[in-house]
């Protein structure tokens, strides 16, 4: 059985019944596993698939959320995502890109026309990751989007963000 079937049997466990451990691949998956990706999950941005915006571990938007480096160590062990202290880029970017957080749109502006970069942080969400993402409700995490905006902005990047209007509702968050 992989990683996200096992999952889905935890949460679909009809017996009542909740399983505290399961063993794969060698290694035991714990609830307070799940618990961790779940919570871990306000984290993550959308550009075409879900990408996590972690930082600075040690930015309070990150340790008042217990997400810390060896809970991002235990999310690697179990298969959920890929860790890079030295961060990944999104390369080759036009002079605008798109971002949305909870359905929430940000256009990001660069100065040049073209081969622009996007620090996109330290972890990237396995396809195994992206999967299981998929299949929870998130919670939305204010204090986070502001932190992410700011640190866009101290880039020196331009970021717009459309207002819903009576005209536009189409755009009301």
């Amino acid at each position: 059985m992989d990683l996200l079937s096992w999952i889905k049997q935890v949460f679909s466990n009809q017996s009542g019944i909740k399983r505290k451990e399961s063993e794969f691949l060698g290694f035991i998956v714990e609830q307070a596993d799940i618990n961790y990706f779940k919570n871990f999950c306000q984290f993550v941005w959308f550009q075409g698939e879900p990408i996590p915006l972690i930082f600075d571990l040690s930015n309070r938007v990150y340790t008042q959320q217990e997400i810390t480096l060896s809970m991002i160590e235990r999310l690697v062990v179990i298969g959920l995502v890929h860790y890079a202290p030295e961060g990944y880029v999104k390369k080759k970017l036009g002079k605008h890109t798109r971002f949305f957080y909870h359905g929430k749109l940000t256009k990001i502006g660069f100065t040049q026309d073209a081969n622009n970069q996007l620090d996109l942080g330290t972890v990237l969400l396995t396809d195994t990751g992206k999967k299981l993402y998929a299949t929870f409700s998130p919670i939305r995490n204010q204090q986070f989007y502001e932190y992410v905006i700011q640190h866009w902005f101290q880039q020196g990047l331009l970021l717009s963000s459309p207002l819903g209007s009576p005209q536009r509702p189409h755009l009301v968050n």
